[in-house]
């Protein structure tokens, strides 16, 4: 039950005077809120988090995603794309990794095939140690691919990424989807 205990989280984070705790409950309130799909919950806390000097860079990164994913997700997309944009320069970590799809994903959904291709192309040649969010930025290609009359070269990326990548069930299905 995420909407309890985001209730619990947020209950803890007024009540402690220890700044360990709080940053506990902090990461609690943010993953809570965000599971529950309480976006404006999840942007206030995220906020919260990166305003405070003593979160971790790791869980600054982790709120600065889920604050963008709440602002997309409430139609503040000039907030939410500079945070992804922010995330995005860093593709060594998983959440830069996610943001450049993410922001790729974006573009993609408002017909922006040219800028979401220049996000994935750039990403895709960065180095990214990010396994899944490589094969998914190749999958997110394929499908612009498919969008802009380049069929074949969706197929071909695809079959590619067939043939070298079976580590994760879900991909595998996107893959098998897209070549029926």
């Amino acid at each position: 039950d995420y909407a309890k205990a985001y209730q619990y989280y947020n209950q803890l984070s007024q009540q402690t005077q220890s700044s360990e705790r709080l940053a506990d409950a902090l990461e609690g309130s943010l993953r809570s809120a965000f599971s529950a799909k309480d976006y404006e919950a999840t942007a206030n806390v995220a906020t919260q988090i990166i305003r405070n000097g003593k979160s971790s860079p790791n869980l600054v990164a982790e709120a600065l995603l889920y604050r963008a994913e709440s602002y997309l997700a409430l139609g503040n997309s000039p907030d939410g794309i500079k945070d992804l944009q922010s995330l995005s320069q860093d593709t060594k970590t998983i959440y830069g990794a996610q943001a450049n799809v993410r922001l790729a994903q974006y573009a993609y959904d408002t017909s922006q095939y040219q800028a979401a291709e220049e996000i994935l192309q750039k990403f895709i040649v960065s180095g990214t140690t990010h396994q899944y969010w490589l094969a998914r930025a190749f999958i997110l290609l394929s499908d612009v691919y498919m969008k802009t009359d380049r069929k074949v070269e969706a197929r071909e990326y695809l079959l590619s990424l067939k043939s070298n990548y079976s580590e994760n069930e879900e991909i595998n299905n996107m893959i098998k989807e897209r070549l029926k």
